[in-house]
């Protein structure tokens, strides 16, 4: 006997190769279009680009270039990963968990970066 109310997906079938999959979608989208955007403003700027300034906690400072530009590039990512989560993500309640973990990764390689 199958129960009328379902919250939140409760009887959804789970596809973990699935899940496995949007979460590298959103993880290669977003450091695509970081890389695009640092490039794009690194020569704009006419700063030498470096791998440092995806992974140093330090890049995110206003006193030189470097910290300008990654703030620059990091906010106008945002709308990628938005039309990211629009095309990859199936529900609306998996966009908040998608969000975080790309996050999430993104901080533990900054760790063992720096």
């Amino acid at each position: 006997m199958k129960r009328k109310d379902r919250f939140l997906g409760l009887y959804a079938q789970f596809e973990p190769k699935l899940i496995l999959l949007q979460m590298i979608c959103h993880q290669i989208l977003y450091y695509c279009g970081l890389t695009i955007f640092y490039l794009i403003f690194d020569i704009s700027f006419g700063v030498r680009p470096h791998f440092g300034q995806f992974f140093h906690a330090s890049i995110y400072d206003f006193s030189h270039t470097y910290g300008v530009i990654a703030m620059i590039a990091n906010f106008l990512n945002i709308f990628v990963m938005i039309v990211g989560l629009i095309f990859i993500t199936e529900k609306g309640n998996k966009v908040l968990d998608f969000v975080l973990t790309v996050y999430f990764f993104h901080f533990i390689i900054c760790a063992f970066y720096t």
